[in-house]
């Protein structure tokens, strides 16, 4: 670890204590509007009042299409606050968000980069998919957070493999799988394997330990799915056909939707879901581009890329395609971007001035334009706010000034603090009381789109 990890160690900490505050304001208040989240909470619902653990259901009908872990994890926080209540329900992803930013932040060790890993968590922190889903009752956080734990896990019981590290790597992927079964394996055991295929060392697919370590990460979510096939017959049908229906096969009645997209889908899907995240993505590829050549495939930046690349791949072949399956691959990128960030600043006399300031800029005059037009254009829409709201949208603007004022005259530390800052303010304010009443104004479920697309 490098001279500066403590200070990097308080940087950190201010990053995971301001994202855990956009995370739990106003976390109850706005009642559920995507389907996945009111299935969910049907089921929570279902489950508190006394329904089936082992066979969650609404109204006596089984639903297997997901593994309980996630029921099971907003049931108990239900019952530990006496009762079901929507800021129970979305606790754990906020819990498992938070515990994703500090996976990011710990790989700093594993890289010898605290600095680059604490950027890359401040960025992830300020991206729209994260903060969406980190704030809704739903599985795909958990997704998220358990198979980033098991690569970081996986990773280190690669590099000096004991039993010890083996298991908890092994522990975490059987997490990951009861959360949201067979995608987890793209995020963790396949990125692993394709890093150990570029160091040649493919031998490492067949150790003994790996593969005992991932039938036994499977043990939990097999059982699960074979208690479910003998308990329910009526859902075996459904079981078949949701097991091929990613790959475009249909067996009887659609199971599910089937979201069948272009393989090209996912780069815009990324440009939406991953603002502001995406806005780097252009300095992540010149950075890989012009270095691709001075680190080896041992390096662990390789295994960082393979986590990005290989599922994303994947996903764009199938041809069922939905867009939250980017949020767990969107840690990998974030590191990718804090590394790019660090590397742009001491290369920045060889590099296009527009890789440099655009993404600042565009973040600093959104959060301006957050702060000063967003209140009046509420106003104009006939929803009425408390006085409050322009104070802190005032205090957006006035963040983002800060900002734009310090990047102007080189100070690059006081800039980067302030615009994190006010992106975090700016989404906080949207979550947390304009998004709630402008749903409410429109009257109708509102698709989980960013505010960009949105306006497009």
């Amino acid at each position: 670890m490098t001279e500066s990890a403590p200070r990097w160690r308080w940087e950190g900490a201010v990053v995971v204590l301001a994202a855990a505050a956009a995370l739990l304001a106003g976390l109850g208040r706005e009642p559920s509007r995507v389907e996945a989240e009111q299935r969910c909470e049907a089921i929570v619902r279902d489950i508190v009042a006394g329904g089936g653990w082992l066979l969650p259901g609404i109204g006596g009908e089984v639903r297997p299409q997901k593994p309980p872990l996630a029921y099971w994890c907003s049931a108990l926080a239900c019952m530990a606050s006496d009762g079901f209540s929507l800021l129970a329900l979305r606790l754990p992803s906020v819990l498992a968000a938070i515990g994703l930013l500090l996976v990011v932040i710990a790989w700093g060790r594993e890289l010898r980069a605290p600095g680059e890993a604490v950027i890359a968590a401040a960025l992830l922190a300020i991206t729209y998919e994260f903060l969406v889903q980190g704030r809704r009752g739903s599985y795909e956080m958990l997704l998220a957070f358990f198979a980033n734990a098991s690569l970081y896990a996986g990773y280190r019981a690669c590099r000096e493999p004991r039993a010890a590290r083996i298991a908890i790597a092994s522990a975490f992927l059987a997490l990951a799988l009861m959360a949201k079964a067979t995608p987890a394996l793209l995020f963790a055991p396949l990125p692993l394997a394709a890093w150990a295929i570029s160091q040649r060392r493919s031998r490492l697919l067949l150790d003994r330990r790996a593969w005992i370590a991932l039938l036994a990460a499977l043990v939990g979510v097999v059982s699960w799915y074979a208690y479910v096939w003998f308990s329910a017959p009526e859902v075996r049908w459904f079981l078949q056909a949701q097991l091929l229906q990613p790959f475009g096969i249909q067996v009887g009645p659609p199971a599910t939707a089937h979201h069948l997209h272009p393989p090209w889908w996912y780069f815009g899907s990324l440009g939406r879901k991953g603002l502001l995240l995406s806005l780097v993505v252009p300095l992540v590829a010149l950075r890989e581009w012009r270095e691709r050549r001075t680190e080896g495939w041992s390096s662990p930046w390789r295994l960082i890329l393979l986590s990005f690349v290989v599922p994303f791949v994947v996903l764009s072949c199938l041809p069922g395609k939905q867009d939250h399956y980017l949020l767990p691959i969107l840690p990998a990128l974030a590191l990718l971007a804090g590394r790019a960030v660090v590397w742009a600043a001491r290369e920045a006399h060889s590099l296009p001035r527009g890789l440099l300031h655009f993404p600042a800029l565009f973040v600093l005059l959104l959060a301006v334009a957050a702060g000063t037009v967003g209140g009046p254009a509420m106003g104009l829409l006939g929803v009425p706010l408390p006085p409050w709201i322009w104070i802190a949208g005032a205090g957006v603007a006035a963040l983002g000034m800060l900002s734009i004022v310090a990047h102007a005259r080189g100070r690059v530390a006081l800039s980067a603090l302030a615009g994190f800052l006010a992106a975090v303010a700016a989404w906080t304010l949207y979550f947390a009381e304009i998004h709630p009443e402008f749903a409410s104004l429109a009257g109708t479920a509102l698709s989980d789109q960013a505010p960009a697309a949105k306006s497009a």
